[in-house]
């Protein structure tokens, strides 16, 4: 399955290109941990995902592709 991934705030600076936008090929089922894996994005630095606008916590499985926004942590004080 195709997944469109667009990484939110400093997340892109984990791709050597800095980029915002990756497109991924996976088999089914994959869990967004799996993702990040692949993207070497440590899970630390992720709160969870948007698959397609619908929440997405890092241990379920997705079935299908489509538009996937991975959120980073935010922390303040």
């Amino acid at each position: 399955m195709r997944i469109n991934i667009h990484l939110k705030g400093h997340l892109s600076y984990y791709q050597s290109e800095k980029r915002e936008e990756v497109v991924l090929d996976v088999e089914a089922p994959v869990t967004l941990e799996e993702i990040l894996a692949q993207l070497k994005i440590p899970v630390s630095e992720v709160e969870g995902a948007f698959l397609d606008g619908k929440w997405v916590p890092l241990s379920e499985s997705l079935e299908r592709g489509g538009k996937l926004d991975i959120m980073p942590i935010i922390g303040g004080g």
